[in-house]
């Protein structure tokens, strides 16, 4: 028997448990990565899938509709940004209306092999229901809290943004040629609409990016800060 393929085997199946996190075990000898090729041919041997990124795909497409919501009830989920280091975004979701704040990514560790630069959130939820969508607030200029801006915008066809100046300036031209309306986030509004269901109020916040905001987000009778 060939134990070198059944210790890389076992090797990268205790990666694999460890989820998101796989990579943390930065500690443990570099020939575990170089093993994955054992891996690989232990698979082949018997018939499995090697493709452990088209597994992952597989198992979000199985994740449950969320049920429909009443005309008084409030859905509020984080994308991304909870228990890691950024991907910093948030649904609020009525029944006719959905409003997202923050659009983050973060950025591989340095010793994730294949071209892997940069993570960003699954929005397969927001494409199915892109006509709901009313606009993008963004927080905070930080590339955990703004980093994934235009590509949001592209996937959802997003026609309106309201954004701290910072962002605002760096990304205008980018943002005037997909025909997306410019608002400016600032804390001297009193109250700023955005559709029948959302309105916010910002305040200025002592972040480590300049010109950051906190938001009291209205919903109908909800407030949520």
């Amino acid at each position: 028997m060939d134990f070198s393929r059944r210790s890389s085997y076992s090797n990268y199946r205790t990666r694999r448990k460890i989820g998101n996190t796989r990579f943390s075990d930065r500690r443990t000898n570099s020939s575990n990565y170089s093993n994955h090729s054992n891996y690989s041919n232990y698979n082949r041997d018997r018939g499995e899938n090697t493709n452990s990124r088209q597994t992952v795909r597989q198992g979000r497409q199985e994740l449950s509709i969320p049920p429909e919501l009443g005309t008084e009830e409030l859905r509020v989920v984080p994308l991304g940004g909870q228990g890691e280091l950024g991907k910093n975004s948030w649904i609020f979701e009525t029944k006719e209306e959905i409003l997202i704040v923050d659009s983050g990514k973060s950025y591989a560790p340095y010793n994730l092999k294949g071209g892997v630069e940069t993570f960003t959130n699954n929005r397969e939820y927001l494409k199915a229901n892109k006509e709901k969508i009313k606009a993008l607030l963004i927080s905070n200029p930080h590339e955990e809290y703004s980093g994934d801006l235009i590509n949001l915008i592209e996937d959802l066809g997003i026609t309106e943004v309201h954004l701290p100046s910072l962002v605002a300036n760096f990304w205008q031209e980018n943002l005037e040629s997909k025909k997306v309306k410019i608002n400016i986030i600032s804390s001297n509004k009193e109250n700023t609409k955005i559709s029948e269901d959302f309105s916010f109020k910002a305040y200025k916040s002592s972040f480590v990016s300049a010109d950051s905001f906190c938001l009291l987000i209205k919903i109908k009778e909800f407030k949520v800060f």
